[in-house]
């Protein structure tokens, strides 16, 4: 049964995860797969400014010189990306042990391009927190979840957006997608609920997608609420992780959301990236 819980500033939890990382590996990456501009029109700082600023202006930031910061910024519109690379540059000049590189394309391409260069050098991804957040069902299939984030110390928090799945479910446009983002096409359960139970039953079936075909050990799901609605949100990690920190506070901003902050347990290997 789902539970209310406090909501969760997310520099609280950027900030809980950076020092806990960082606290014993060499290298750690903030993956951002739809990073935006940068900064939206109403002014407010988008998931990249949030996350370096949280690093950067953190009070336990200069103990960690020996560690490298890795921030990877994945965005397919020319004009978001451009704004995003503007919009990057008043951290110049970076600390040495801080890289930010900016892409510019689709998720997908972009993470399958990674996932081949590291299998080419033998390598496995360093501890990752990977921000997922498209807008719709297309680009996050699950077969690319599992295969990307298949190391003990990565995390994903990923928003699924189960208003516009549920609203067209068995829609033939949609199917492709649908069962691509959850490794099924088996959603007979879902599709026999009256319609005002499905959105649950939806979150737990990808909860236990993440489980079964991505292997990942916790899924914890909480919702985003907005003026206009609610947006259920997934955080999961991947086999071996634990709770090592909680955090609540209030998300600025319009949006409002309920979760815990987990950090990934696990032993050494070999990272790249």
């Amino acid at each position: 049964m789902r539970r209310d819980r406090p909501p969760i500033n997310p520099r609280s939890l950027f900030g809980a995860w950076f020092p806990i990382l960082a606290s014993r590996e060499r290298r750690i990456i903030f993956l951002d797969g739809f990073a935006g501009p940068g900064i939206y029109d109403e002014g407010q700082p988008g998931s990249p400014i949030i996350a370096l600023r949280t690093l950067l202006d953190h009070k336990v930031f200069p103990r960690y010189s020996r560690c490298e910061f890795i921030f990877h910024f994945i965005e397919k519109d020319t004009s978001r990306h451009h704004r995003l690379r503007t919009e990057l540059r008043q951290f110049d000049p970076l600390p040495s042990n801080v890289k930010v590189s900016p892409h510019h394309g689709e998720f997908q391409d972009v993470i399958e391009g990674v996932s081949e260069s590291l299998d080419s050098r033998n390598r496995r991804l360093a501890p990752t927190l990977a921000f997922v957040d498209p807008f719709g069902v297309s680009g996050v299939p699950m077969e690319l979840i599992s295969k990307f984030l298949d190391s003990r110390k990565c995390e994903l928090f990923l928003i699924l957006m189960v208003d516009h799945l549920n609203r067209f479910l068995s829609a033939e446009h949609m199917r492709g997608g649908r069962d691509s983002l959850f490794g099924t096409s088996d959603f007979s359960e879902v599709e026999a609920a009256p319609a005002g139970e499905r959105i649950p039953l939806l979150v737990d079936l990808y909860k236990q997608q993440l489980c079964d075909v991505a292997k990942f050990q916790y899924a914890l799901d909480f919702e985003m609420r907005r003026a206009s609605g609610t947006v259920p949100t997934t955080w999961s990690t991947p086999p071996a992780a634990s709770p090592e920190s909680r955090s609540s506070k209030t998300l600025c901003g319009r949006v409002e959301v309920a979760s815990q902050v987990w950090c990934n347990g696990g032993v050494g290997r070999r990272f790249g990236w």
